[in-house]
């Protein structure tokens, strides 16, 4: 039942969107040719570089399951949505490896979370068109020179869960 809670609204959030913008997208593509950052972060950027971004931002511990261990972050408002900016660095390199975007819908009410996938997936679409993959909960849109932006949901029902938006580096195709 909670599958279902989740792919529903982005569901029909698609369907409308991909009848809005079949036209416009079959003529012309908006996806960039390589997807290299996003918010002024690129990928490939040390701490130092990326600290001059955003003066604001702070650095912070962060123990992901990969090569991370620090992350820059800041709250601000992405895609109109009040959301959480993560700048993820590689343990090894110390370099940029991905950029994500949390809207957390921890504690929130009156249909908080499926607002946040209707404004963030809109917002998406106006910058890249259709997604190149869908799968459950989660849209894909590949840049053909490399880079990937993933857009997950994660929410529980219309009021709780966590929306994310993921900028990585990828192989072209």
């Amino acid at each position: 039942m909670r599958r279902a809670t989740r792919v529903a609204p982005l569901l029909v959030v698609l369907c409308a969107l991909t009848s809005a913008t079949s036209a416009r997208a079959q003529s012309t593509g908006r996806t960039p040719e390589k997807i290299t950052g996003y918010a002024g972060y690129q990928f490939g950027m040390t701490l130092e570089q990326a600290k001059v971004v955003d003066s604001q931002a702070k650095i912070v511990d962060c123990d992901y399951a990969n090569d991370v261990s620090i992350c820059i972050e800041k709250q601000a408002s992405f895609f109109g949505e009040t959301g959480r900016i993560r700048v993820l660095f590689s343990r090894t390199t110390k370099q940029v490896i991905q950029i994500n975007v949390a809207f957390e819908h921890l504690q929130a009410s009156e249909g908080a979370c499926q607002r946040a996938v209707k404004t963030v997936v809109e917002a998406l679409f106006a910058r890249f068109d259709r997604p190149t993959k869908m799968a459950d909960g989660g849209l894909q849109w590949y840049a053909p020179s490399g880079g990937a932006v993933s857009f997950s949901n994660l929410c529980l029902g219309p009021d709780t869960g966590v929306v994310i938006v993921s900028y990585q580096p990828s192989a072209g195709f």
